[in-house]
């Protein structure tokens, strides 16, 4: 801690600080409690200056020196003994030692057995040292400035004779700008997001280091710097007493800095961590000049082409319609690729490509360049343009086209019409019920009578169409008919209508079966066939029991029809027909065992 110091020196007999006898014992008053007094005429009291001290100094110790020598003489007169040990001084902010005083010490003269010679002979010098806490904590110390000599033995009086005052002061920290000449930056003109150099200096008037704090800095459109305004940056410094030291700031402005003119300012201390003397000057900016924010060009999202389509050579002409320069920007435009074949500069740009060709263009200016915005000029084939008579829009197929990459007037680029020499009649036209086909699509009064019915293809000839092939029109077209029955469009005698034939092996009246109508032809359950009503592997017509699975097509009696569905295939058994069970057996099933008499076969149908 940095201290600065005053002293004060007094003479016996002149006293630039002294004691203040008026409102201590006289020396006949100083029975039985003796004190060493200056007499009235040995110093006149005084005060302390200070005033040469700087403005906000606190007073952080108070050094006393004191020289006494023999007075020659006791205090009371009568040459009783003067016991001396102690000595107090105390400093008393009021020249008659009442009122609040600063400090008070208690001291050994110095002596090894902890008192004075008993005569004091020679002149003895005793400094006493001490921080004034009780002046720091603002606790008065109610007491006069005295000086008191305890006598231990007897001996002549003591007397001051010198007395050497130092007073000892901080001043707290106090920060504030350098001023005009130690501050700049650059550049003077800048765009949001480019770099700043700002230089300032900070003084701290205190004897006593500031510690850390921190500095902001500011962009004002005012030249009143606050919080409030545009923040760019900071940094953290500490300056020792009676110091000054840079305050410098580099980087980046915000991004999103509006364009415009400001002040660049910076507050100290702008956190308060540093308890100042005084507050009040802790904010300064540069008075000399502003920084230039400049603005940032918006890339082009919207540019036009007119016409979009050209002939080979012709003009097309291109214009940026939405997007926004910056300072001192233009469109700028490339026909290669962004920013490669430059070609001008203009909102607006004339081109006569000979090819499909795409453009580019861009801002550029004093904050850069923006991405850039493509268009592409399309340069058409020689295009077929056809006669339109009735001037509905529509062409005649009919007429000779002529053909151009620009359009023809009296001439459109299809041939759509269905009758050019009445406006009414064009894909567009609404279908009215007048047998006529009015809207071109092929089909008449279709809106007025409702959806045309479907018809379905006949490629057999049998009556009987696909489902799989239909076409809706109101007239019927030639093979088609308006039922979707057939199984087989390639077999005249497989439809619907047709009758079993069962030695064909086909699914005739198509219900899904195969010569399976044996009450038609007692021949069907021979012939071959593909269906499989038990699902045993055995075509029905070869299965001994159709509607049974037996896919071993056991006949243990030999009797056509499997043991599986057999009723009576007990009769071919060795157990009941070859040794003589036939008692227990009814007599009807003996004699169809003897006749072998054949029942029907089971029936086949589903």
């Amino acid at each position: 801690m940095t201290t600065s110091v005053q002293a004060y020196v007094g003479d016996a007999g002149t006293g630039l600080l002294a004691l203040d006898c008026e409102y201590v014992y006289a020396c006949a008053q100083c029975t039985p409690d003796p004190h060493i007094c200056i007499p009235d005429e040995g110093f006149a009291a005084a005060d302390i200056n200070i005033s040469a001290a700087p403005e906000h100094a606190v007073v952080t110790a108070v050094r006393v020196k004191l020289k006494i020598q023999d007075a020659g003489e006791h205090c009371d007169g009568s040459g009783s003994a003067m016991y001396c040990s102690d000595i107090r001084i105390q400093l008393n902010s009021n020249q008659h030692m009442l009122g609040q005083g600063w400090a008070l010490w208690d001291a050994n003269p110095g002596r090894t057995d902890g008192g004075w010679d008993d005569d004091v002979e020679n002149d003895q010098d005793i400094e006493l040292d001490r921080i004034c806490e009780s002046f720091f904590d603002g606790e008065p110390v109610n007491q006069g400035w005295y000086l008191d000599v305890w006598d231990e033995s007897f001996g002549d009086m003591a007397e001051l004779a010198q007395l050497e005052v130092w007073i000892c002061y901080v001043v707290p920290p106090d920060l504030f700008d350098g001023g005009e000449t130690t501050s700049a930056f650059s550049p003077v003109a800048a765009c949001p997001g480019a770099e700043l150099d700002v230089h300032c200096t900070i003084r701290n008037a205190g004897t006593v280091p500031s510690g850390q704090f921190e500095v902001d800095f500011y962009a004002s459109q005012d030249s009143e710097i606050s919080a409030a305004d545009h923040f760019i940056g900071s940094t953290i410094m500490s300056i020792g007493g009676e110091q000054s030291a840079a305050c410098d700031w580099f980087g980046p402005l915000p991004d999103d800095l509006p364009a415009g003119q400001y002040w660049i300012g910076w507050i100290i201390d702008a956190r308060d961590d540093v308890a100042e003397s005084d507050e009040t000057n802790n904010i300064a900016r540069k008075r000399g000049y502003k920084l230039t924010v400049n603005s940032i060009s918006q890339a082009p999202t919207q540019i036009s082409v007119e016409p979009s389509s050209v002939c080979p050579g012709d003009r097309a002409t291109l214009t940026v319609v939405k997007g926004a320069l910056g300072s001192n920007a233009d469109w700028v435009w490339y026909s290669r690729g962004c920013g490669d074949g430059y070609l001008a500069e203009g909102a607006a740009l004339e081109v006569f490509p000979r090819a499909t060709s795409t453009y580019y263009v861009r801002g550029e200016g004093d904050c850069g360049t923006t991405d850039c915005g493509a268009v592409t000029v399309t340069v058409a084939d020689a295009t077929a343009w056809y006669a339109d008579v009735d001037g509905d829009g529509y062409g005649d197929p009919e007429s000779v086209p002529d053909y151009s990459c620009a359009p023809i007037p009296g001439k459109v680029d299809n041939n759509g019409d269905c009758d050019d020499t009445r406006a009414d009649w064009n894909p567009d036209a609404p279908e009215v019920r007048d047998g006529l086909d009015n809207n071109c699509n092929g089909q008449i009064d279709e809106d007025v009578y409702g959806p045309p019915p479907i018809w379905h293809r006949d490629a057999d000839g049998d009556g009987y169409g696909v489902p799989s092939d239909g076409i809706a029109a109101w007239q019927q077209p030639p093979g088609y008919v308006l039922n979707a029955a057939d199984c087989d469009d390639t077999a005249p005698g497989a439809n619907p209508g047709q009758v079993i034939d069962c030695a064909d092996g086909v699914d005739n009246d198509c219900d899904g079966l195969i010569d399976e109508d044996e009450s038609l032809d007692p021949a069907c359950r021979t012939q071959p066939g593909t269906d499989d009503l038990d699902g045993d592997g055995i075509a029905d017509a070869e299965d001994n029991c159709p509607e049974t699975s037996n896919p071993d097509q056991a006949d243990s009696n030999g009797d056509g029809i499997g043991d599986a569905c057999d009723p009576f295939n007990a009769c071919g058994a060795q157990l009941l027909c070859g040794q003589g069970m036939l008692s227990v057996l009814p007599l009807i099933f003996l004699s169809l065992c003897v006749m072998k008499i054949r029942l029907p076969r089971p029936s086949r149908r589903r």
